[in-house]
């Protein structure tokens, strides 16, 4: 989802797994977005298996 003034957006995307959300992020390019909210849903997943895996 874009946000802000068309010149410097706010890009925000979520990660949902059997529709719970796992993680959000939010850059100034959708590719960043992705990438925060990413690494924000494996840390949950990986915290509720207890540890890396």
């Amino acid at each position: 989802m874009q946000s802000g003034p068309q010149n410097a957006p706010t890009w925000t995307a979520s990660v949902y797994v059997g529709g719970v959300e796992y993680g959000r992020g939010s850059a100034n390019n959708l590719g960043g977005a992705r990438e925060i909210a990413a690494e924000m849903a494996l840390r949950a997943l990986w915290s509720q298996r207890g540890g890396y895996a």
